[in-house]
């Protein structure tokens, strides 16, 4: 892995062509990404047949709620959001992309997604507003990446993504064969790990 090497063949054809391709930038083939979160940590991935490329990891401090003081809690989660919000707008390309997951456990993702919906709509991004069809939501267990198995699993979600290069995961079981086979990972860079401790 990461390392430069020479490939030799005396005949390509376009297929191969096309595998090399996908292989030589994964992200420019991604056309699912999922956002797995809990409150304070999110992962924003993007998803194609052979991998999962963590793009963003989001880390922050929210302050638990308290009886008449709501504000704090609710001014970290708004930064929490915004910076999930930027990982978005950075890593997701909508000409490619055709499905957006988010997941969380509870309520989580409903109200990041109305207050994603809510952002869009006050700075007039259209990108967001008009692909909000694209958008699903969906229970997880957690926040964590390993939970995008379960989410793959699901049999409405694997329905959904029938038309996406994701559920081409193999000719055994479309999207739920990750499980069988664990699916290599790609870590964003470091800048997109968000630490705020206020």
């Amino acid at each position: 892995m990461n390392r430069q090497f020479t490939l030799n063949k005396h005949e390509w054809d376009s297929i191969t062509l096309e595998r090399i391709d996908q292989a030589c930038d994964p992200a420019q083939h991604a056309d699912l990404v999922a956002i797995v979160m809990q409150e304070g940590i999110a992962h924003l991935c993007l998803i194609t047949p052979s991998m999962t490329l963590v793009r963003a990891k989001i880390e922050t401090s929210i302050p638990r709620k308290r009886k008449g003081l709501c504000d704090q809690h609710t001014k970290g989660l708004h930064r929490f959001y915004n910076q999930i919000i930027q990982a978005f707008q950075r890593h997701v390309n909508f000409d490619i992309v055709k499905c957006v997951l988010i997941a969380s456990p509870g309520f989580v993702k409903d109200h990041f997604t109305d207050y994603l919906f809510a952002e869009a709509q006050k700075m007039d991004d259209k990108t967001i507003i008009e692909n909000k069809s694209k958008f699903v939501l969906v229970h997880s267990s957690s926040g964590f990446k390993h939970s995008l198995k379960e989410v793959l699993a699901d049999p409405v979600i694997t329905a959904r993504l029938s038309d996406t290069k994701a559920a081409e995961l193999g000719q055994l079981s479309g999207v739920a064969a990750i499980l069988r086979f664990p699916m290599p990972e790609e870590e964003g860079d470091e800048e997109d790990d968000d630490s705020d401790d206020d």
